[in-house]
């Protein structure tokens, strides 16, 4: 009995690490690839409170949030982008060079002309 409830804590805590994301408060999480910004729970223009590689968060809602655009206000590098169903023709007739390796992408449907 004391050697299954060993391996039953072991089972339990082997299956955490292999899910285990990071809190980076507010509703926002780093993914447990460890690249992956997700905040499919935080409200429209929330911000991380936990930096993640020096970079504090911003949850966006569309295109006309990004500084590629006129009057917004959150760079491409420190978006999240959860919930985001198109990113058609995003970033075309820009010069946008920012890395986006974070973005969470699972719910977009549409990427059609994104960087054209």
């Amino acid at each position: 009995m004391r050697k299954l409830r060993l391996y039953a804590l072991l089972l339990m805590v082997f299956t955490v690490s292999l899910y285990a994301r990071t809190d980076l408060g507010n509703g926002f999480w780093l993914e447990d690839n460890g690249v992956t910004v997700t905040c499919a729970s935080a409200s429209s223009g929330a911000v991380s409170t936990t930096a993640h590689n020096g970079k504090i968060y911003t949850k966006i809602t569309a295109k006309a949030d990004l500084t590629t655009e006129s009057g917004g206000t959150v760079s491409p590098a420190n978006a999240c982008t959860s919930g985001i169903t198109s990113m058609s023709d995003w970033f075309g007739g820009t010069t946008f060079n920012d890395n986006i390796s974070h973005w969470d992408t699972s719910s977009v449907k549409n990427m059609s002309y994104m960087f054209m």
